[in-house]
């Protein structure tokens, strides 16, 4: 089953929760997986110490859910967090450190793959955005394909998945690979990338 379950609260996404219907999957999940409360881990000086903690937590059929948000208002998310429940948000846009080390859960952080042929250039391209927004509180790295000139996500759109790789074998950054993945290309991924298909 799932580890980690998104709800998606940004007004853009066709697939918008706002923090009741958020609540209402959090509350479910909850007793799917026999946790009663918000995951409250203290803070971790490395995505690896946070990778054992996220398992540890996940562990026995117990997911725990993301509140995906992008570019949004900083008092909104936090309001958002309260009324949902979430146990960790998704930071899916520009959000500055500053930003991320006020939100009183966890995070994880989108790292946008823009198209390039040069996949050693492209992760080190992402491992300098993520240095300027490293944080104690950041669990977990995504790597997601990015529309020429922009940070979306969900857009259904594969890259190459490469990056992920060379991320972690030369900057230490291990991320899951988040985008453009179906049945299909979950296999051809996690050939191709192992350590980075959750």
């Amino acid at each position: 089953g799932a580890d980690l379950i998104g709800v998606i609260n940004v007004a853009k996404s066709k697939r918008y929760v706002d923090a009741a219907q958020a609540s209402d999957i959090v509350d479910a999940v909850r007793a799917f997986g026999e946790r009663e409360q918000r995951w409250a881990p203290s803070s971790h000086g490395s995505l690896d110490a946070w990778a054992d903690a996220l398992r540890t937590a996940t562990d026995r059929g117990r997911p725990l859910v993301f509140g995906v948000v992008q570019d949004q208002p900083l008092a909104d998310v936090q309001k958002f967090v309260e009324g949902s429940g979430v146990d960790v948000i998704q930071l899916h846009g520009s959000e500055s450190l500053e930003y991320a080390e006020a939100l009183q859960v966890p995070h994880a952080r989108v790292l946008h793959a823009e198209p390039s042929s040069d996949i050693d250039a492209a992760a080190a391209d992402l491992a300098a955005a993520y240095e300027q927004v490293a944080s104690a509180k950041c669990c977990l790295v995504l790597v997601d394909a990015a529309a020429a000139g922009e940070k979306s996500g969900g857009l259904g759109a594969p890259f190459d998945w490469r990056v992920a790789d060379v991320l972690d074998a030369k900057h230490d950054i291990r991320g899951l690979v988040a985008g453009g993945l179906d049945a299909e290309r979950v296999v051809d991924c996690a050939a191709a990338v192992p350590n980075a298909v959750g």
